[in-house]
């Protein structure tokens, strides 16, 4: 299922998180991995490309990148998926349980808003409200102490 994000100026990094997942990794290693973070949150979570491209955009030689991408497999820091035309796709599981939370939460919001959205078709987008009065609290009783 695709979830798509909306565009948000900013990407939530999780340190804690950041630091347990690339602990082992060398340098070379984590850097690439945070440039392809940055493809994969612009792209719902995972980002597709050749060899060659993907080592372009983590700024290292495609010798290099074989190297990292065998840390990252080793590591267990993305999902990797080698297609039979020599492409391969990483996927940030983090981006991707985020995307299906936050659309979760949108369809319950959505439920949510359309409950107290209801509309009888006179006045439409009304809130509709209980306007019972509860009895412990009318303000209306005549033995109220002046």
């Amino acid at each position: 299922m695709i979830y798509k994000m909306a565009k948000q100026p900013y990407m939530p990094l999780y340190i804690g998180d950041w630091e347990q997942d690339v602990n082992a990794l060398t340098i070379e290693a984590e850097g690439a991995w945070l440039k392809i973070i940055f493809k994969c949150w612009r792209n719902e979570g995972s980002f597709t490309g050749t060899p060659e491209i993907l080592a372009r955009v983590c700024k290292v030689t495609p010798e290099k990148f074989v190297s990292i991408l065998l840390e990252w497999e080793l590591s267990n820091i993305c999902d990797i998926e080698r297609h039979e035309n020599g492409l391969i796709t990483l996927r940030n599981r983090r981006i991707i349980r985020d995307l299906e939370i936050s659309a979760k939460r949108a369809v319950s919001g959505k439920k949510g808003m359309a409950k107290r959205y209801q509309t009888d078709n006179k006045t439409p987008n009304k809130p509709i409200t209980n306007t019972q009065q509860i009895p412990e609290y009318d303000n209306d009783n005549d033995n109220d102490i002046e």
